[in-house]
């Protein structure tokens, strides 16, 4: 499938809310134009409203990985990074991530730390370790999963927000994303996160040293 651009003609035909049911038709014979709806424009929309929360405080940064449309529309596992700015080599940070492998498609956020696997750093301060350990007992007092992965650079994780929100050949989800719905649902809980644990995550990068 070529490249489409956000405004490709044949991406805006299939998001109008009355092709919707068209778009679920095809899709076993065209995945990549469902695919393209339901990842490419969906998070390019979803890092848009990120930018846009986060621009009055200036001390967080947005991105997109990959930001590529192609390469997006292929990528297994997209993210939008919400880091601090200016972004440093060691930092804990907000994730979005979009488990795209197979349909359905599903949404989880959290907090990861890079550039270490395993959620942490590997040396720690005293002060650190102490401050670390706290905020872990209470993402874990919330429900969160914490430090899953050893190989992987999640601190904390969950999907449980989501779970209405699952991405697949649905036709109420693609009206959803043609307006914009789904897009602001997602955001609002994304925020709802970000809200409560970026002071303390900030706590913690400013003790990185």
């Amino acid at each position: 499938m070529p490249e489409q651009s956000p405004d490709d003609p044949v991406v805006e035909l299939l998001i109008k809310p009355e092709n919707v049911g068209l778009a679920c038709e095809i899709y076993n014979a065209f995945p990549d134009a469902v695919n393209w709806v339901g990842k490419v424009r969906l998070l390019k929309i979803l890092r848009g409203k990120c930018q846009e929360r986060l621009k009055a405080g200036r001390r967080w940064e947005v991105s997109l990985e990959p930001d590529d449309n192609r390469k997006l529309l292929e990528e297994q596992w997209a993210y939008i990074d919400v880091k601090p700015r200016p972004a440093t080599d060691r930092c804990w940070r907000f994730y979005l991530e979009l488990a795209a492998k197979d349909l359905p498609y599903k949404f989880k956020h959290g907090i990861g730390y890079e550039p270490d696997n395993g959620g942490r750093p590997k040396l720690m301060s005293p002060k650190l370790l102490a401050e670390v350990e706290k905020i872990e007992r209470l993402l874990k007092e919330e429900g969160l999963k914490v430090r899953p992965w050893p190989e992987e650079k999640w601190f904390s994780i969950t999907d449980k927000p989501y779970k209405r929100y699952t991405l697949g050949d649905d036709p109420e989800v693609l009206k959803q994303i043609s307006s914009g719905v789904l897009a602001d649902w997602i955001a609002n809980e994304f925020f709802e996160f970000f809200d409560e644990w970026s002071p303390k995550v900030e706590l913690l990068n400013s003790l990185l040293g």
